[in-house]
């Protein structure tokens, strides 16, 4: 799973509808995909992604995964053409890619387990 998926996640768990987003990230194994896997770098379309993403949330997760990548608090017209911040996005959203891990719900703090690579957001019966 890759950060651009993680900030559109929300739990869907009946009665949870405040505070369910973002997604507490907890990454145990993670990987850097090789460039013949991961999307080409392309500056343009990060720079789309930047007004499409929701940047607090990003910023969240990425300060508690300590990747060693540190967001700014805001987002910029002039950070936008940055050509490090745009590789560090880069990064961050396209090459990276957590295997295994948890999601938790900051509200009512339901565990959605992630194995290889792959989020399930499907939720039991008696939460639906």
């Amino acid at each position: 799973m890759k950060l651009i998926t993680h900030n559109i996640l929300m739990c869907n768990k009946k009665g949870c509808t405040t505070n369910n987003f973002p997604l507490k990230l907890v990454a145990t194994n993670w990987k850097d995909l090789d460039t013949e896997n991961a999307q080409q770098y392309n500056p343009a379309l990060l720079q789309r992604l930047c007004e499409k993403i929701e940047w607090n949330a990003l910023r969240q997760t990425v300060s508690t995964l300590n990747w060693g990548v540190n967001l700014p608090e805001q987002l910029s017209a002039e950070l936008v053409q940055d050509e490090a911040f745009l590789q560090d996005l880069h990064l961050l959203l396209v090459k990276r890619q957590i295997v295994e891990g948890q999601m938790v719900c900051p509200n009512c703090e339901r565990v959605y387990e992630i194995k290889n690579g792959i989020p399930n957001m499907l939720l039991r019966e008696d939460e639906v």
